[in-house]
This record gives C-alpha cells, sequence and structure tokens, in this order.
C-alpha cells in the first residue's frame, strides 16, 4: 500500500480521509507491523495526513481498535438458520478461526476490546440464540459466549506467530495444515439435563400443585 492510499484528493491535491478508509488503512497497517506497532502516528503516515485529522474521526487508539474489531467481524459468515445447533455452533467456531488468521494479532484486539458494534453484537446475538435453541439456560449460555471470548484472549499470544505461518495461506484459500479445531459437544448431540432450561409452570399447573 503506498502513502496516502485510502485517501481522497481534494482541492490542491491535499487528501481527504474517512472513516471507512481509516478502518481499511488500519487493517493494513496492523497486517504489516503488528497491534503493537499500530500507532495513530503511523496511520496518519500511511494516509498521508496529519494526525490530528484522525481525531475527527476516532477519540484514541482504543476506539480505533474497537472500529478495527467490528470490521474484522464483519468478515464471519452466520451458518444456515435451518441447521442443528451442533453445525451452527461448528460453522461459527471455524469461521472465527478463519478471520482470526486473515489479520495479524486479530484474537489480541476483540480480547483487549469491548464487544459494541453491529457486526459483534449481530455474532453475539448468533451465538447466544444457537445456544439457547440448544436448550441451555440463559445464564449458561451466557457463560458459555464469555468463555468462548476468553478463548481469544489465552490464544491471542500465540496469534502472531500462526498467522506468519498460516495468515496468508489462509487468506487466498481458507485452508491451514491441521484444518479446523474440533468442537467439544456432548455425545449424541444431547445437553445434559442439568444444563437445560428449566420451564416455569404456568398458572394452571401452579394452581393444581397447591
Amino acid at each position: 500500500m503506498t502513502e496516502g492510499s485510502g485517501a481522497r484528493k481534494r482541492g490542491r491535491g491535499h487528501p481527504v480521509i474517512d472513516r471507512e478508509g481509516m478502518v481499511e488503512a488500519a487493517l493494513e497497517l496492523l497486517d504489516d507491523v503488528g497491534v503493537e506497532g499500530l500507532s495513530m502516528r503511523r496511520l496518519a503516515e500511511r494516509l498521508g495526513v496529519k494526525a490530528a485529522s484522525l481525531y475527527w474521526h476516532v477519540r484514541n487508539k482504543e476506539e480505533l481498535l474497537g472500529l478495527l474489531a467490528d470490521e474484522i467481524c464483519a468478515g464471519v459468515r452466520e451458518p444456515d438458520p435451518d441447521l442443528p445447533w451442533r453445525d451452527k455452533l461448528k460453522t461459527l467456531v471455524r469461521e472465527n478461526r478463519r478471520v482470526l488468521l486473515l489479520h495479524r494479532d486479530a484474537a489480541r484486539i476483540l480480547a483487549g476490546t469491548v464487544p459494541a458494534g453491529p457486526n459483534r453484537l449481530r455474532l453475539a446475538e448468533t451465538m447466544l440464540g444457537t445456544l439457547l435453541g440448544a436448550g441451555l439456560s440463559r445464564r449458561d449460555a451466557v457463560r458459555a459466549a464469555v468463555a468462548y471470548r476468553l478463548r481469544h484472549a489465552l490464544c491471542g499470544g500465540g496469534n502472531q506467530a500462526r498467522w506468519r505461518r498460516y495468515g496468508k495461506r489462509y487468506r487466498q484459500t481458507g485452508e491451514t495444515r491441521r484444518g479446523s479445531p474440533k468442537l467439544r459437544i456432548p455425545a449424541g448431540g444431547r445437553v445434559p439435563e442439568h444444563r437445560r432450561a428449566r420451564r416455569v409452570p404456568d398458572r394452571s399447573e401452579r394452581e393444581r400443585a397447591i
């Protein structure tokens, strides 16, 4: 990417940036230097503008990382709604792995930012809906979704090395040497009885029990 790309020109050739172009340039810079090397100054140099220009679009680097996290999640393809819940979860896991390998330090960014933005909220809703549809109580569904998010933090340290080994190949083919991870689900695809949501008795049932 050449200096000044991601920005339009106006007037006497002065570059003009928008949020979309800024995020696109930031993702490419992230792939080049990693999250530690990503700075507002470097991003401004990449866009060919003054660093102060970026603060019209974001308050600080933390907000920029939040935008990057949401943009990374935009690439996650949702499972077919007609699939069984077990297959939906497998699809979500594989898709998350795929997008994490598309960009350097993606796992670290997702683990270190608040899950906000339309794409991340969409995926959270899909995950919770799938877990609730599997029979988990709301509390256990939320716990499972949070545990899955924490897994991003645990694998974040090794994500950079995996990105270097497989990232380019994964972007081109969608395949890795070892394939997709296995998802551990109880045998038979059934949620244990003690983990299922309890049905609340209706009024007539409560009256008969008195």
